[in-house]
């Protein structure tokens, strides 16, 4: 489980980079979804390294090789945190700070709870209609944030500040 969220974040962290990296002129809400995308990551690890910290702990502290994941599961929370923050303060650069913020409402925790559902399992007795009926709310949420970052017929871009 740790191993297999570990090698999805890594391979996510670098398509999240390469995107972002020739996005630097294109839309703006790139490094949004980018940070939300991460920060998802982000608390789904920190759940997996908190959980075992605790079997550690309740072990007597006793480490041994099957933890190594849990430590790469730590060194990529870090990492993750790092990038997504870069991010966030690049978004806030390019674009208003009320798509900034439903950007990130909306896609980190869409991201931890897929990642929940998929990869720690924790819907795993839960029946089919239920998954399926959870879609409903995400959709609702990505349509908001749609609507937020067009309200009022103004760009997402920030201000323009080069005629100032």
């Amino acid at each position: 489980m740790a191993l297999t969220l570990c090698g999805a974040f890594a391979l996510t962290l670098v398509a999240v980079v390469v995107v972002n990296r020739f996005c630097r002129e294109g839309h703006p809400l790139a490094p949004v979804a980018g940070a939300g995308i991460l920060f998802g990551f982000v608390i789904t690890l920190m759940k997996v390294v908190l959980t075992g910290v605790a079997r550690v702990v309740d072990s007597g502290w006793r480490v041994s090789v099957s933890d190594v994941p849990l430590m790469l599961c730590a060194f990529f929370t870090v990492l993750g945190f790092y990038v997504a923050t870069r991010l966030l303060q690049t978004a806030h650069r390019l674009a208003r700070a009320d798509a900034v913020l439903a950007g990130l409402t909306v896609i980190d925790p869409l991201v931890a709870a897929f990642l929940g559902i998929l990869v720690l399992g924790e819907l795993a007795a839960a029946p089919i209609w239920v998954l399926a009926l959870l879609t409903v709310p995400a959709a609702i949420a990505i349509r908001g944030v749609i609507v937020i970052s067009r309200i009022s017929g103004r760009s997402i871009r920030g201000p323009d500040t080069s005629k100032v």
